[in-house]
């Protein structure tokens, strides 16, 4: 195991010189859950370190809560970079770039690129999320 200089295992195959990227949310929603978890499920794929900065803070983009906190802000033009070190960041760097537009169908982690479906039951989504929830036994 080969620990870079701020203490992150190596997964091999970088390079010594990063790929940095200047990059926008343009959606009007903002940055949110599914790109989040979409850039995260490509950087855990990455041979090699992906980064996301802004503001001076850094963010391991293959942590959906660190992508969010860093990058889910009111501001619907939110600029940031993207630093990567591994082989073939441009692949990488598309991929983000799909993401952040939208163009990759489906929930993150799911392989045959379908959008979830709505639960088969009374009341949508909501009444579902909330039968998930245990109930409290008094």
């Amino acid at each position: 195991m080969h620990l870079e200089e701020n203490g992150k295992e190596d997964k091999g195959g970088g390079s010594s010189v990063p790929v940095i990227r200047e990059m926008t949310v343009t959606d009007p929603t903002g940055f949110h859950c599914l790109p989040a978890g979409q850039i995260a499920r490509i950087a855990m794929d990455f041979r090699g370190t992906i980064e996301v900065e802004r503001d001076g803070r850094r963010a391991d983009a293959g942590s959906v809560m660190q992508l969010l906190a860093l990058l889910a802000v009111p501001d619907k033009n939110v600029k940031f970079r993207v630093i990567i070190n591994g082989k073939d960041p441009e692949a990488a760097i598309e991929g983000i770039e799909k993401a952040l537009r939208g163009e990759i169908s489906g929930a993150a982690g799911q392989q045959d690129g379908t959008p979830p479906q709505q639960p088969k039951q009374k009341g949508g989504w909501a009444h579902y999320l909330t039968s998930l929830i245990p109930k409290r036994s008094h």
